[in-house]
């Protein structure tokens, strides 16, 4: 056990499938990978798949986890991981930056103007320093989005249109020669 997440269970993360409403298109898998490694030192906050240690019990699961054999392939961890090098840590650094961009839980809700509203567990005076940025970030996303499906809309009138022009152009003229050409 890593101390922070349980083993074979499906975690919950504002980047994992419990929160599909809090999902960016733009979030590679490298981008998911650097957040689960600085969610290791958050706490868990009784979040699904999530493990209450303190941070010195975290420390003494993540030593004892370096020296886990494989059962299938008899390898040990400590075997397969890299030292840590000065890019390493920077890496951890960028994990703990992102991690504490996304830590927190949005909720998205409409209101009857169909404007979106977005609610954070995020004490106030961090909701207002962080909520122009995510508003901006969702009309962007929404605009973006709506574009996407206008050019959909545009591409699949224009192939129907040529398709139909097809189907015309080969049963449509489907008569006989005029007489005059018959005639010789």
């Amino acid at each position: 056990a890593s101390g922070r997440f349980k083993i074979n269970e499906k975690i919950c993360l504002s980047i994992s499938g419990h929160h599909a409403e809090t999902w960016t298109p733009t979030w590679g898998i490298r981008t998911a990978l650097l957040a689960i490694i600085g969610f290791m030192e958050t706490p868990g906050e009784g979040a699904i798949g999530s493990l209450d240690y303190t941070p010195d019990e975290r420390r003494t699961l993540a030593r004892r986890s370096q020296s886990y054999v494989c059962p299938t392939c008899g390898i040990a961890n400590s075997q397969l991981l890299l030292p840590l090098s000065e890019k390493s840590i920077d890496i951890q650094k960028q994990a703990k930056e992102l991690a504490n961009q996304i830590n927190f839980q949005k909720n998205f809700e409409t209101t009857s103007n169909n404007k979106l509203v977005v609610k954070s567990s995020l004490n106030s005076s961090e909701l207002r320093s962080n909520s122009s940025n995510q508003i901006l970030v969702l009309n962007e996303n929404n605009f973006n989005n709506n574009l996407f499906n206008f050019v959909i809309y545009v591409c699949c009138i224009i192939f129907l249109f040529l398709f139909l022009r097809r189907l015309f152009l080969i049963f449509g003229n489907s008569q006989s020669f005029p007489s005059s050409f018959t005639d010789f």
